[in-house]
């Protein structure tokens, strides 16, 4: 299946669209990978000095209803780490809160 424009119907620019994993009549599961390869340190701020050290797995968020189905974006538990503060941390996606399992716009889509 075409992933060219789903990026644009989803509306998350942090977000690539790489492939359509499992339509059923009810659900869409879609998996997404960062636009960008590397975030700034929580602590000194520096993008310099970050690595990525591998994932944790996927993580599964369930985003906005497309087409009357729930959809649910797959998206990978990056590990990061910097060599300044030896500070180990996850990759923070934008759209959806810290442990969360819903993006922010599924809440605020609703009201």
């Amino acid at each position: 299946m075409q992933t060219q424009y789903i990026n644009e119907l989803l509306n998350i620019p942090e977000l690539h669209v790489s492939q359509i994993l499992f339509v059923d009549h009810n659900e869409l599961h879609i998996a997404a990978t960062p636009v960008s390869l590397l975030q700034s340190c929580s602590i000194c701020l520096s993008v310099q000095h970050v690595i990525r050290k591998g994932t944790n797995g996927t993580r599964t968020v369930r985003h906005l209803s497309v087409f009357k189905r729930k959809s649910f974006l797959h998206v990978p538990a990056i590990r990061l780490f910097c060599t300044t503060c030896h500070t180990g941390f996850g990759w923070i996606y934008e759209f959806v809160g810290h442990k969360q399992r819903y993006s922010k716009m599924e809440k605020t889509f609703g009201k």
